[in-house]
């Protein structure tokens, strides 16, 4: 799957392997998924792409912090997110950012940073139980 940038497509490539670059995310996960299950072993960019141009033969994994920043560019990142299954490893992570960047004072005082704490809350709950991802989106993107 490409992003959904209405010029030219996006090219993505996670900083680990930059030169394995994709226009797609689907691949792009893929690559994530086998650099996580080796991380200090040096493969061939060309090689890599090859690997995960089909399914891979295993389960796939969350998402890593580095898949996510790869992405992070292409404004339409979170649609194609919800399209590929990991819609709800994408709004945890921005919601990890958020609290990160904007956390509550210590003393519990700042009243913006307490109601968008409550806030991610809710949406954590409603979002756990009602992903709108289908389960064919779940599976057919391995």
């Amino acid at each position: 799957m490409t992003c959904r940038c209405s010029m030219k497509p996006c090219v993505f490539y996670l900083d680990s392997l930059p030169a394995a670059e994709t226009p797609s995310l689907t691949q792009l996960r893929r690559i994530d998924v086998l650099m996580q299950q080796k991380p200090s072993q040096k493969i061939d960019p060309k090689e890599m792409l090859l690997m995960t141009s089909m399914h891979l033969p295993f389960p796939m994994q969350e998402p890593s912090t580095e898949y996510f920043n790869a992405i992070s560019g292409c404004s339409t990142s979170y649609i194609c997110a919800e399209e590929m299954g990991i819609g709800f490893s994408f709004r945890r992570h921005v919601e990890k950012l958020w609290m990160k960047n904007f956390s509550p004072a210590n003393n519990g005082t700042d009243k913006a940073a307490n109601d968008l704490k409550n806030q991610l809350k809710v949406r954590r709950k409603c979002s756990s139980k009602h992903d709108r991802t289908s389960s064919y989106a779940r599976k057919s993107h391995n």
